[in-house]
Order: C-alpha cells, then sequence, then structure tokens
C-alpha cells in the first residue's frame, strides 16, 4: 500500500509539474500583450503566479517522494534517516516558495522585510538540491551508489539539468520587475514592452527545453530501458 501511493504521488508531481508548466506559458502569452490595457495584463501576471504554484510544488516534493520510493522499492541504498533532512530541507525550500508567490499575489509592489531572506533561502536551498542531484547521479553511474539502477541515476541528473533550466528562467523573468514599473509610466511603456518581449524570447527556449527534459524522465521512469 506504501509503495502504490508513492508511485500515484510521483505521477502526480510529474503531472502538475508539466501541466502547472503549460498553463504558466499560455497565460503569458496575454500578459506581455503590449494591446492590452495595464490592469488586464496584470490580472494575468497574477494568474500565472497562482498556476505556478503547481509546478513549484512539484519541483520541490518530486526529490522526497522520489527518494522514498526508490529507498522503498529497493533502488536506492539509503538508511532510512537520510530521508528525514531531505523531507525537513524540501518542506523548507516549499515554504520559501509559497510565502513569495502569495506575498507577489496579494501585495504586489508592496515591500515586505522578509521578501530577501526568502529569496536566499529559495535560491539557496533550489543550488543545493541542484549540487545534491548532480552528485547522487554521477555517483551511482560510476557504482558508488547510493542509486542502484542506470535508469534511476540519469533521471536524477535530468532532474538536476532540469532545476538548471528553472533557475534560467527565473533569472530571466526577473527582469520582469522593472519592466512592469516602466510599464506604469507612459514616457518608458515602449521600453518596458521591450524588455517583457525580449525576456519572453529568451524564456520559451528554456521553457521547452525544460519540458523535453521533464517528459524524458518521466518516461525513464515508466519505462525503465537502462
Amino acid at each position: 500500500m506504501e509503495y502504490q501511493l508513492l508511485i500515484f504521488l510521483h505521477v502526480l508531481l510529474f503531472a502538475y509539474w508539466l501541466g502547472g508548466d503549460l498553463g504558466v506559458h499560455l497565460a503569458a502569452r496575454f500578459a506581455i500583450r503590449p494591446d492590452l490595457p495595464f490592469a488586464e495584463r496584470m490580472r494575468f501576471l497574477t494568474l500565472i503566479l497562482l498556476i505556478d504554484l503547481a509546478p513549484e510544488t512539484a519541483i520541490v516534493l518530486v526529490i522526497p517522494v522520489g527518494l522514498t520510493l526508490a529507498t522503498t522499492a529497493g533502488w536506492a541504498g539509503l538508511a532510512g534517516y537520510w530521508l528525514v533532512p531531505i523531507w525537513a530541507l524540501a518542506l523548507v525550500w516549499l515554504y520559501a516558495i509559497w510565502r513569495l508567490h502569495l506575498f507577489d499575489i496579494l501585495r504586489p509592489g508592496e515591500h515586505v522585510a522578509s521578501k530577501p531572506l526568502l529569496h536566499g533561502i529559495e535560491s539557496g536551498l533550489r543550488n543545493l538540491t541542484l549540487v545534491f542531484s548532480t552528485v547522487v547521479g554521477v555517483s551511482s553511474l560510476l557504482g558508488y551508489g547510493p542509486l542502484t539502477t542506470t535508469w534511476l541515476s540519469v533521471k536524477v541528473l535530468l532532474y538536476a539539468l532540469a532545476l538548471g533550466l528553472v533557475g534560467l528562467l527565473r533569472h530571466e523573468l526577473g527582469s520582469w520587475a522593472v519592466a512592469i514599473e516602466k510599464l506604469q509610466d507612459p514616457a518608458t511603456v515602449a521600453e518596458g514592452n521591450a524588455i517583457i518581449m525580449a525576456t519572453h524570447r529568451t524564456g520559451r527556449w528554456y521553457a521547452w527545453s525544460l519540458w523535453c527534459v521533464v517528459a524524458l524522465a518521466a518516461y525513464l521512469g515508466v519505462a525503465k530501458p537502462l
């Protein structure tokens, strides 16, 4: 029963990751349109932040759920106590993401004293997870463990690549805050739209690459070809 539940949760996380990202991409097509009123574009931006909570949650939880599943199925040589700090850090990371999103949704443009700390926690844990996944994947492929199957080792490396692409997307979307300020001033509207369009053109390549990586990782988990 525990194994089946973990399988269900893992599949559900992949579904929300890909499905949620598609929703973000489609909503963004309206948020970037210069022919729409500013207020309408901001409503689409709020919608993007709401939808994005699903893939962001999936990105965080797929590692602790996946490692718990791998340990239960005998695909990982991790002692059970290693799962405790992994879950704890994942929940801290998830808390930081949700708080940041809710600040941007409920208090847009407002200065919040805790946001720099939350941003630091979020980016720090994302980078730590990227390094952890890379080390685990490479070590396991070389035969040092803790993963005992090739397909799972490659899947973990694909997850690390996905996190790298998420970081690149975050970097691009960081320009939106500057662009939105410019959109509120008639004298700099054109400049703001130019920033948004440039960011969207670059970001969509990262997004498409991310979807391919996640889809390939899902295939490895189902087919186990290696």
